[in-house]
C-alpha cells in the first residue's frame, strides 16, 4: 500500500503574498485610485482585492 498524501494546491498569489490585480497595478506603475478610475469601479473594491 502506498503512501498518498493529498494537499491542498496554493494558488500562485496566495504564494507571493499578493494579488494578481496588485501585481497588474505596480506593473502600470498606478495607484489604487488610478487603477480603480481606469477599471471603472472603487477604490475600496480594488483595495480589498
Amino acid at each position: 500500500m502506498s503512501d498518498f498524501v493529498m494537499t491542498k494546491r496554493r494558488q500562485p498569489q496566495e504564494e507571493a503574498g499578493e494579488s494578481l490585480l496588485k501585481k497588474l497595478r505596480d506593473e502600470l506603475g498606478m495607484s489604487q485610485e488610478e487603477f480603480a478610475r481606469q477599471i471603472g469601479t472603487s477604490v475600496r473594491t480594488v483595495s480589498r482585492s
